[in-house]
């Protein structure tokens, strides 16, 4: 085991793996065939694409619950870059749109369908 990203001190910092920080990050979950739109890079919300070019965009990433953060994280491993997938940072109970409008607390558990590209499961310990 070795580390890939982080800087090693607790706090939330999207970018590239030496400057990201989570804190409480737990439970990974390897993207191999696609899936995870989400703000990465330029702060805005990525769209949708058709599922082969959603596949390959997405595809070598692992996801990661961002516990102490209230947010779900997506780390790629095509370019070196951490983002945040969903999630405000605030601590709730909401369903909606994976940035402006969900909202976890304490995430603690991810699953990928296998079938729907870009749909999560996601459960927490005090929701």
């Amino acid at each position: 085991m070795m580390d890939v990203c982080g800087q090693g001190t607790s706090g939330f910092v999207d970018g590239a793996y030496d400057e990201a920080q989570f804190h409480s990050p737990s439970v990974l979950c390897l993207l191999t065939n696609g899936g995870g739109s989400g703000s990465c890079g330029d702060g805005a919300q990525s769209k949708r694409d058709d599922d082969a070019v959603h596949a390959r965009k997405y595809s070598r990433a692992v996801l990661c619950v961002d516990s102490d953060n209230n947010r779900v994280r997506r780390i790629d491993l095509s370019d070196g870059l951490v983002c945040t997938l969903a999630g405000s940072g605030a601590a709730g109970f909401e369903n909606g749109d994976a940035l402006a409008g969900a909202a976890f607390n304490q995430p603690s558990s991810i699953c990928a369908d296998p079938v729907n590209l870009g749909c999560f499961f996601i459960g927490t310990h005090s929701s």
